[in-house]
């Protein structure tokens, strides 16, 4: 069954359509669309890292190498070795989290942005960017985020009232 609307057409949040052109399957797939365009932006916005602590630079310019930057990351934490440890940690057991501040086991790479997030800072991030003489820049904190998500919705609900103002004057004339 065709449809008004091109396969990948996604509507505009303030989108208005005249009811009168639209089937109900036109509805339903419109619907959908919507519903699915809501549920990736709520994914991306939960994607987002945690706000992090910040830490002097100092501190972490002073780290001789990256294990040495992972043991500050857990330091400053203020996590025992028991809480990066398990199914939802970091590695397995204690024993092969003391090898891996010890420098005698690797840390498993694919691990380092839970390490980060469960530490709540990004000590050994920094640390490498910095040794490879490049300075980070975050591309969005949480509270911007949040607050560009409030201007986002007070910006529709100003065009919702524009609309309605313009109707109701139409409707008066």
């Amino acid at each position: 069954m065709d449809n008004i609307f091109p396969k990948d057409y996604i509507p505009e949040e303030n989108e208005i359509f005249s009811h009168e052109s639209m089937t109900q399957h036109d509805t339903n797939v419109l619907c959908h669309r919507i519903s699915s365009r809501n549920m990736k932006m709520r994914q991306a916005e939960s994607n987002l890292n945690p706000e992090m602590q910040v830490i002097d630079v100092r501190s972490i310019d002073a780290q001789p190498s990256f294990t040495k930057s992972l043991v500050l990351c857990q330091h400053l934490s203020g996590l025992g070795d028991k809480q990066i440890v398990g199914k939802q940690g970091i590695v397995s057991d204690v024993a092969q989290w003391s090898r891996v501040r010890n420098g005698q086991h690797f840390f498993p790479q694919d691990k380092l942005n839970t390490f980060m997030n469960l530490c709540g800072n990004e000590v050994p991030l920094i640390w490498l960017a910095r040794s490879r003489g490049y300075h980070l820049v975050p591309s969005e904190t949480e509270i911007t985020r949040r607050l560009r998500i409030e201007r986002e919705k007070a910006n529709a609900l100003e065009y919702e009232n524009l609309m309605l103002k313009k109707l109701l004057m139409s409707k008066a004339k």
